[in-house]
């Protein structure tokens, strides 16, 4: 148990500087101006009532506040013009995102062969037998993989 423990603690210590690293996902193709909300939660004490927000190419917020302040720097640096949604009284709420992790199958993970890149039962196998030489078992333990999609 303790094994998987400082397996773990290991995983977290090598992901956590690339996870907060991590880009977002979302590209526009051009910077996005909402107005007309009826109630924008922003979370932020500074700015209490905001009455429009714009979101950058990237994805992150730019700018939170009244339409003059946001719309003057909703751009993207090369003077693209924003596309502007018109909200029509809708509230909006900031995302929510779920960023747990499973921590103990992570650290389970780490002793066990990934096998998620086999394409076939042959490559599966390959894969398995990298891992048990890499990685050496104790005599009587059961090698273990996961990842494995046979409809792939």
């Amino acid at each position: 148990m303790l094994e998987l423990f400082h397996a773990m603690l290991t995983l977290l210590w090598v992901l956590m500087p690339q996870l907060r690293a991590q880009k977002p996902r979302v590209q526009l193709a051009r910077p996005l101006l909402v107005t007309n909300a009826s109630v924008i939660h922003s979370l932020d004490s500074s700015v209490p009532q905001p009455s429009a927000f714009c979101v950058g190419t990237d994805g992150r917020f730019l700018a939170v506040g009244s339409l003059e302040d946001v719309a003057t720097s909703c751009t993207d640096g090369a003077g693209s013009a924003p596309e502007v949604l018109n909200a029509h009284g809708s509230v909006v709420l900031p995302g929510l995102i779920d960023s747990h992790s499973h921590l103990m199958d992570e650290g389970r993970r780490l002793s066990i062969a990934d096998l998620s890149t086999a394409v076939d039962e042959h490559s599966a196998a390959e894969a398995a037998r990298k891992f048990f030489d890499a990685h050496s078992p104790a005599p009587g333990k059961f090698l273990q993989g996961f990842g494995l999609d046979q409809n792939r």
